[in-house]
């Protein structure tokens, strides 16, 4: 699968699961909207996958917009304690979707994959993951998301 394709793939899952999973809207992030990796606080997510091709996802959103994906996953405001509480756990989740969904529209749904944890990542992984020049970039209602995709057949 070429890489312009499964950026495309990529970028269509992510914009239809936020919004049938957290009630929101995503767009194309504009290279000159992105933000610098010293100046975004982002929590990043990683998810690996192994079958008919091999590789990990890995997801950045900023702490409020984490925060919101929890609240609304859970039927909460975004200032009720639960919600801070479950928003790593929220990406972590959302996470899952993407990526299940991603190789399902793929691959075709008789395709065999094991998916392991979502993993947390470290703040030192988001630099290099910036400068991906095969990352795809959105904007969900205004908050920038990253997410890199890497496969091996």
């Amino acid at each position: 699968m070429l890489k312009t394709r499964i950026m495309e793939q990529t970028a269509l899952v992510i914009s239809r699961i936020v919004g049938d999973a957290a009630f929101m809207f995503a767009d194309e992030l504009k290279t000159e909207a992105r933000p610098q990796p010293g100046q975004w606080r982002a929590q990043g997510v990683a998810l690996d996958f192994n079958g008919e091709v091999s590789g990990r996802f890995r997801l950045w959103v900023g702490p409020s917009l984490a925060l919101q994906f929890a609240a609304n996953m859970l039927g909460l405001e975004a200032d009720d304690a639960l919600s801070e509480i479950k928003k790593q756990d929220a990406l972590k989740e959302m996470l899952n979707i993407i990526v299940g969904n991603f190789l399902t529209e793929s691959f075709g749904p008789a395709a065999s994959f094991a998916m392991g944890l979502p993993q947390t990542l470290s703040d030192d992984k988001l630099g290099p993951d910036c400068a991906n020049v095969n990352a795809v970039w959105l904007a969900v209602e205004g908050s920038p998301v990253l997410c890199v995709v890497e496969m091996e057949t």
